[in-house]
């Protein structure tokens, strides 16, 4: 079965330029930001390896900041985009890949969560057990 990814935006896709530890609408405030690469280029990976794959942004600013986001990173995608939230978590099956900078271990949910330094590794380790 082809895993899905689950991607945040702030502090995960966008990383900001402040020493806020949080940072709601940033990316529509105009905070300056530096994109992931790592994480940008290794969805990008991912879709060429899985191009049935669903790969979902989602962020706690809703459906509209996350595709905002994904549109300026990802011109031409095909993503879904939601509301982060907990009653999207049930959404998410314990064997998806699900990447972001909150901490989700008060949940009553059963998925790993991966940091945004730690994703791009993740992402690609299952980019190549499609290889092998």
């Amino acid at each position: 079965m082809i895993k899905r990814l689950f991607i945040d935006v702030d502090d995960t896709l966008i990383l900001y330029n402040s020493d806020s530890k949080i940072n709601p609408y940033g990316f529509w405030n105009g905070d300056p930001f530096e994109p992931n690469f790592g994480l940008i280029n290794a969805i990008g990976e991912y879709r060429e390896a899985f191009p049935d794959a669903m790969i979902v942004i989602w962020s706690g600013g809703g459906r509209d900041y996350a595709r905002a986001a994904a549109d300026h990173l990802f011109p031409d995608n095909d993503f879904a985009y939601m509301e982060k939230g907990w009653d999207s978590f049930p959404l998410v099956r314990d064997t998806d890949i699900v990447v972001d900078d909150a901490d989700f271990s008060l949940g009553n949910h059963s998925f790993k969560v991966y940091s945004p330094i730690e994703g791009d590794i993740v992402i690609r380790d299952e980019i190549k057990t499609k290889a092998h």
